[in-house]
C-alpha cells in the first residue's frame, strides 16, 4: 500500500487513485497551488492581451494575441509561461503568477518581460483564494505605465485550460 495523505482536509486518497469524500472529483491535482482555493491550479491557461497600442514602439498592436502559458513545475511557486521569439517592442516572455499577498488577500499577475526592463502588466486582487481552476475570461485591467506600448485601454483575459 502506499502513501496515504489528507488534501485540504476534506479528501483522503491513497496512491492519489482512491477518494473517500463525496465532494471529491478524484484526479490528480495537476499543479499544487495554496494560493487556490482548490489548493490545484491547471497547468495551462489561456490569456488573450487585446486593446495594446503604440508609444515608443510601432509594433505594440503585433503583441494583441491569444497566448497559451504552461506551469512545467507543478507547483505555483513558478509561473505559467509562453516564451516567443523574435522580440516585438523588447519583449519575449508572457506570465502568470498566482500570489499570496499576505492578510488573506492573492493577486493574478500577467506580465509582458524581455529584453527591456520595462514591463506591460495587467493584475486583479481577490480578497480569498481565487478558483484557479474554474477561471473563465477573468478580466484583469492594466496596472503598469509602459514606455513602449499604451496599455491604458487594454484587456486581458484569463481562461483556465
Amino acid at each position: 500500500m502506499g502513501n496515504i495523505r489528507f488534501y485540504d482536509n476534506k479528501v483522503l486518497f491513497a496512491n492519489n487513485k482512491v477518494a473517500m469524500h463525496a465532494d471529491c472529483c478524484c484526479e490528480e491535482c495537476p499543479v499544487e497551488c495554496d494560493h487556490c482555493s482548490s489548493g490545484c491550479a491547471p497547468v495551462q491557461f489561456q490569456v488573450v492581451i487585446s486593446g495594446l497600442t503604440n508609444k515608443d514602439c510601432g509594433d505594440c498592436a503585433d503583441l494583441n494575441d491569444t497566448y497559451i502559458l504552461s506551469n512545467t513545475s507543478g507547483s505555483c511557486v513558478a509561473p505559467w509561461v509562453y516564451n516567443f521569439l523574435p522580440a516585438i517592442c523588447g519583449f519575449t516572455q508572457v506570465t502568470l503568477w498566482i500570489l499570496d499577498m499576505g492578510g488573506g488577500n492573492y493577486r493574478i499577475v500577467v506580465d509582458f518581460t524581455g529584453i527591456n526592463p520595462l514591463r506591460l502588466t495587467w493584475t486583479k486582487d481577490y480578497a480569498t483564494k481565487p478558483n484557479c481552476e474554474n477561471l473563465g475570461n477573468e478580466a484583469l485591467p492594466p496596472s503598469s505605465s509602459s514606455l513602449y506600448c499604451d496599455e491604458s485601454g487594454s484587456s486581458c483575459l484569463v481562461t483556465a485550460v
